[in-house]
């Protein structure tokens, strides 16, 4: 196979171990050169070999390098397809990566149909182990990927998969763009990862760039910061009112917007089973309105003024809440628009924030989570509150549904990156944590220890996601708020055939409690928060049917009678006849 290399602001390839060729610029100012196969056959550029500097490793049979009419230059070229760290030295080496035929992974399974609701499990491979370390692709395509599944979440989205120089930026530092992390081992294992997931048939992939990217079968795109690229301010010290003048004026900037508009042309125009989600907090008008339709052609709006509403919140006792500023905040969304919404992602995940688990029970989660072991007040109201807020979230916030891993069982640490001392231009002193991963990795341990109430907390998660499955109440058209009441501190809403019924009172439960409908069926109960299976105290008897009663009631036809205990949330359907 002949070997091409294309380079970015470069005019010579210098081969270390022959001499040096002259490059040729192309019509799009990138310079490149090709090199025909040697007499013998082989490739004039060896799968393996460092396209950086020379640096005798007994992996790489040959060496090159590249120089500028200014001189020797260690640079990666901008298309270079794999590059890696070697031990013990901070530059990158440039790998030029063209495996043979008998080394490349072939892919075996075809990518799945586009899900109806997308309920996406948000993960990062490097902290994915239950040990301090660096996980891998393999790993987790053996390890996460089935417990996934089995969570019921029928999406994965992957952060930091492109090359990044800084392990402690989360992907964001992107130093690389059509490179897969070295980190996590080779390409040929992030396909073999890919392939897996489509073989269970659950799971689509979402990350943040274009084309090249969907020669590894991922399914879709993320892209993060979509607010600060539309407008020319950056949407600093900016608040949206929801008024147009907000969206389309001077501070626009068009030239984002149009490629917002061409990528996610390309890319469904090229694969229209891919998703494409944003994350834009002002709410732009069309941002989920197709291309052809004069929008900026997202599938989905990351909806993240909910993880704020719920922070905020926190902030506060969960006694002064109000039931109508939640379930604003949840439905604030323009009329058909599909948001992804979450209560908690990476951002509140890391050192310097907190999970919603960690503002529910705070240091108590330290002590007191084992079920041999006395409960506490912020223990029993932190499990019950983490079950309500995320089933809430699910049940109102959009037509899809994020989970950061590990909080699917409410994981008590934050993530803190391996890092060292470091002292800032301005002289302050940094400290670091010792180059530690142990706050670097996930505890799924705790979630699956059944002598541990993180246990509870993980089943009632895979609980309300196989809810979901079944009935399919994210992406139903009927969606109706029939009560808000500030004084008991009740919300009840129908989404599809189901009805939820959610007691947010710390002390009053309520016997007898009259809840509207509009099924001219008898309901049942299927999901309760309050069931032991869950960590709760089974007040509520699951065999009860409950009998519809024909008079008006919250400005529905009919109504039935339930019990609702305190902080709990119980989910009825109607029963088939």
């Amino acid at each position: 196979m002949s070997g091409i290399i294309t380079l970015s602001s470069c005019f010579k390839l210098i081969h270390a171990t022959t001499c040096s060729f002259d490059l040729e610029e192309n019509e799009f100012g990138v310079w490149e050169i090709f090199l025909p196969n040697n007499a013998d056959g082989t490739p004039g550029i060896q799968h393996g070999s460092r396209v950086k500097k020379k640096y005798p490793n007994k992996f790489f049979t040959s060496y090159i390098r590249i120089g500028t009419v200014s001189g020797i230059k260690d640079s990666i070229p901008s298309w270079i397809k794999y590059s890696v760290q070697p031990p013990g030295e901070i530059p990158y080496h440039g790998i030029y990566y063209d495996p043979t035929d008998e080394e490349k992974y072939v892919f075996q399974h075809p990518c799945p149909k586009r899900p109806k609701s997308l309920r996406i499990y948000e993960s990062y491979v490097g902290m994915s182990s239950t040990e301090p370390k660096i996980n891998s692709y393999a790993n987790f395509r053996v390890d996460v990927l089935p417990r996934i599944k089995k969570l019921g979440y029928n999406a994965v989205q992957i952060m930091a998969i492109q090359g990044h120089s800084c392990y402690a930026s989360f992907g964001y530092h992107v130093t690389n763009f059509f490179v897969p992390s070295s980190r996590f081992v080779t390409p040929e294992d992030l396909k073999s990862l890919i392939d897996k997931a489509h073989e269970l048939v659950v799971l689509r992939f979402l990350m943040s760039n274009a084309r090249w990217w969907l020669e590894y079968k991922f399914d879709g795109f993320q892209f993060d910061g979509v607010t600060s690229m539309m407008y020319s301010n950056h949407c600093l010290q900016v608040a949206f009112t929801g008024n147009y003048n907000d969206y389309f004026g001077f501070a626009t900037d068009f030239d984002a917007i149009v490629y917002l508009m061409l990528v996610n042309d390309m890319m469904h125009g090229l694969y229209p089973k891919a998703v494409t989600s944003g994350e834009d907090v002002g709410g732009m008008p069309t941002f989920c309105i197709s291309v052809q339709d004069g929008g900026v052609g997202f599938d989905y709006r990351l909806h993240m003024a909910i993880a704020d509403k719920w922070i905020e919140l926190l902030e506060q006792r969960d006694e002064d809440w109000k039931m109508g500023d939640i379930v604003h905040t949840l439905t604030n969304r323009r009329w058909m628009e599909k948001c992804v919404a979450y209560a908690v992602s990476h951002d509140q995940a890391l050192v310097g924030d907190k999970t919603i688990a960690f503002w529910l029970m705070d240091k108590d989660m330290y002590e007191f989570m084992a079920l041999d072991r006395p409960s506490t007040p912020s223990i029993d109201s932190g499990i019950a509150l983490h079950k309500m807020i995320r089933l809430i979230t699910l049940g109102l916030g959009g037509k899809g549904y994020l989970n950061f891993i590990g909080n699917e069982f409410g994981h008590p640490e934050w993530i803190d990156f391996p890092r060292c001392d470091q002292y800032l231009p301005n002289g302050k002193f940094v400290p670091g944590n010792n180059n530690s991963y142990d706050k670097c990795r996930r505890r799924f341990d705790l979630g699956d220890a059944d002598y541990l109430r993180y246990h509870g907390l993980q089943e009632f998660n895979q609980a309300m996601q196989h809810l979901e499955e079944k009935y399919g109440f994210m992406t139903s058209e009927h969606i109706y708020v029939s009560r808000k009441d500030e004084g008991d501190r009740v919300a009840v809403f129908e989404r599809g055939n189901l009805v939820f019924v959610f007691n947010f009172h710390w002390t009053n439960s309520y016997f007898d409690y009259r809840v509207g409908c509009l099924r001219p069926r008898k309901y049942k109960i299927v999901l309760d928060s309050d069931d032991p299976l869950f960590g709760g105290y089974s007040r509520i008897d699951h065999n009860s049917e409950f009998f519809r009663q024909e008079d008006w009631y919250d400005n529905r036809t009919r109504s039935f009678l339930v019990y609702a205990p305190s902080r709990t949330v119980v989910v009825y359907a109607v029963v088939d006849d």
